[in-house]
């Protein structure tokens, strides 16, 4: 055995001792007491108060988190056809959506048998409680074809046309709210009720511009008057109490803020699209001219996207757009994308302005450019956790114009982690965002400065540290233990199984994830199949060890010793039907050939 077999060797029996070591250091802004996160306060760039804390994340993802994506009985049957299937599939969508809702509100799955069918245009859900399934996300599954050579997104959930406005407006009274609150003031609470949807704004000022310097990019103040939707869960003289921490500041200094009634926002609910695969048509590696997005979602919320993969396509995998709420993405992949490779191009997971709490995890992509990417303006908690980008063109990270909110959480990429001044990129794109979290990230550069009146999060993270491209004289935001993960593991998940417990925790996640990386099992996965199989705790499908699979080994063997139950599928294996150093050793040899 050759000496990096035995640094290998060496790293796996420390692990047997020392457990899940690797997250052994603890931030100062979350960390254990009593088995449960506690939050230490930080000011924001350029400010004195310590009056912030990290926000709690775990409202993202399909029904707000915790929630399992059920498994809805099928009700129509659809078989690829001869030529276009286009109408086939619509018209199976569409009889579908007149059924009547069962108790849980859905009205039933159509699912697609294996096969090739090609969609010349695009399918639409607009009807609540509906799914498309299919049998596969390989190429031996459900495959839908886009035929056009149109930049259109081959499958829609949603449709509508909304906007905030709305009446009872109260100024927010509290002169300094900080990130991660829930209460505050207001100037009255007559008319609002337990239990009411609220409109909580953000009123920035011109002070607010120059302070940033924005103005020289086009920026003005009342482009940024945000809007960020709760409920009210209490009301105690003039304060109330909102559902979900606020991931902006609102202060007087920079405009203040109000609360307002909002009109009803045209959502449907109850929709998933999963196990299937979704190509594009193309001529040639930087064609324009065909399928943009796989997956389109607006105006839905409590909605999924599980198991599919994209390929060739110009945009993206899924887009979470207009006003989209409480989505889960997961083991999805996009995959040998066809367009030129500038601006506007390769956004694999995409979150545009209005949407909110949306949860993307498990996810790979590779060949892109911004690969777990934000818009402008858009408002969190949002979240990427445990997520893969490999041969990235570009940065991972918000892209432009003031997106708040996002948690990247395990994210991995082979380019860039970024959130800083873009300046005059694009159209004027200046800061890209503000409070945003890099927990436990990788990637080969990481840019984390911070604006003032707000601040970024670079924690546990591994990356060269690097200065904004843009304007370097920036100050770099929240460092926390380059280098040097943290404990623990996952911002997201730990938040999760604190507000909700394990039954919670365990719904959202495979087991592997639950002590330790995927990113390996994402790189060797790639979209190709199903990914499940990878994460069960045993030898990941391709054949390979890594570290994960040594722990999750000597895990299952009771540390050093102890009867194995587990499934060996390699060339050697238990003598004996005990497991001791000399079986590990033997095991590896083999396996590390």
């Amino acid at each position: 055995m050759n000496t990096s077999k035995w640094v290998l060797l060496l790293i796996l029996f420390l692990s047997v001792l020392s457990g899940n070591s690797v997250f052994a250091v603890e931030s100062t802004l979350a960390y254990f007491v009593g088995g449960h996160l506690q939050y230490g306060p930080y000011a924001n760039q350029g400010e004195l108060n310590q009056d912030n804390l990290l926000p709690d994340f775990s409202y993202c993802g399909y029904k707000g988190g915790g929630v399992a994506i059920p498994d809805v009985p099928t009700v129509v049957t659809v078989y690829p056809g001869a030529g276009d299937d286009t109408s086939l599939i619509q018209t199976a969508i569409n009889t579908v959506s007149v059924r009547t809702p069962d108790s849980n509100g859905f009205r039933g799955a159509v699912l697609l048998k294996a096969g090739r069918y090609q969609v010349a245009s695009t399918l639409t859900i607009t009807a609540s409680g509906v799914v498309l399934r299919g049998e596969g996300q390989d190429v031996l599954g459900t495959v839908l074809e886009g035929t056009t050579a149109s930049d259109y997104d081959v499958i829609v959930v949603g449709s509508g046309s909304a906007t905030y406005g709305g009446g009872t407006t109260r100024s927010i009274t509290t002169s300094y709210v900080p990130v991660g609150a829930t209460s505050f003031a207001v100037s009255s609470v007559s008319g609002y009720a337990v239990g009411n949807p609220v409109i909580v704004q953000r009123l920035p000022n011109q002070f607010w511009i120059d302070d940033l310097a924005m103005g020289q990019w086009g920026w003005t103040y009342d482009s940024y008057d945000i809007e960020h939707e709760r409920i009210i869960t209490g009301i105690n003289g003039n304060t109330i109490t909102v559902d979900v921490p606020l991931v902006d500041v609102i202060q007087d200094k920079y405009g203040g803020g109000r609360i307002y009634k909002p009109n009803t926002i045209p959502r449907i609910s109850k929709c998933g699209v999963e196990n299937l695969r979704i190509e594009s048509c193309y001529v040639s590696d930087d064609d324009e001219l065909h399928p943009w997005d796989a997956i389109v979602l607006k105006y839905v919320e409590d909605s999924w996207v599980s198991g599919v993969t994209a390929q060739y396509f110009a945009y993206s995998c899924v887009t979470a757009s207009s006003y989209a709420r409480y989505i889960t993405v997961e083991d999805c992949a996009y995959i040998d994308p066809k367009s030129v490779l500038d601006g506007g191009h390769r956004y694999s997971f995409n979150l545009e302005e209005t949407a909110t709490r949306i949860l993307f995890q498990r996810c790979f992509s590779q060949d892109s450019r911004h690969d777990f990417v934000s818009g402008s303006r858009t408002r969190g908690p949002n979240v990427f956790v445990d997520c893969y980008a490999n041969r990235e063109n570009n940065d991972c990270g918000p892209h432009h114009r003031w997106a708040t909110g996002i948690l990247f959480d395990n994210v991995y990429t082979t380019d860039t982690l970024s959130v800083e001044n873009r300046a005059s990129l694009g159209s004027g794109h200046g800061w890209s965002g503000a409070n945003i979290v890099f927990w436990n990230c990788q990637a080969e550069l990481i840019q984390c400065d911070a604006p003032k009146g707000a601040m970024n999060f670079c924690i546990g993270s591994v990356g060269i540290k690097t200065e904004g491209d843009q304007v370097p004289a920036e100050p770099f935001g929240w460092w926390e233990s380059p280098g040097v993960p943290v404990s623990p593991r996952s911002l997201y998940y730990q938040q999760l199984l604190d507000r909700l417990g394990q039954t919670a925790f365990e719904n959202v996640t495979r087991p592997k994830q639950r002590t330790e990386r995927i990113w390996s099992d994402l790189l060797a996965w790639q979209g190709n199949g199903q990914l499940l199989p990878y994460l069960l705790g045993d030898l990941n499908t391709s054949g390979e060890v890594d570290l994960g699979d040594f722990a999750i080994l000597a895990r299952d063997w009771g540390k050093t010793s102890g009867t194995y139950t587990g499934d060996i599928s390699g060339p050697s294996g238990v003598k004996d039907g005990n497991v001791d150093l000399y079986d590990l050793i033997a095991f590896s040899e083999d396996w590390l050939q």
